[in-house]
């Protein structure tokens, strides 16, 4: 897979990653915003395809949201 990330400016990092595997493909792309110095708000889209052969496939995908605290 591949994976990236950029500074967007202020407290705000975007990235993007991509997957793939014989029976599964995935991408997401979203930003984290560093609130404060022990909490993060993390905004994404993902999307997963899955291989089940015969032709038959399943997709999952959606918004998240997230927020961590390290401490």
């Amino acid at each position: 897979g591949l994976n990236g990330s950029a500074h967007l400016g202020g407290q705000l990092t975007g990235y993007a990653s991509f997957k793939k595997t014989s029976v599964d493909s995935e991408w997401q792309v979203g930003v984290a915003n560093q609130i404060s110095k022990n909490v993060v708000l993390d905004v994404s889209y993902k999307n997963h395809d899955y291989d089940l052969g015969d032709g038959a496939n399943f997709k999952l995908s959606g918004v998240g949201v997230g927020v961590s605290y390290h401490f």
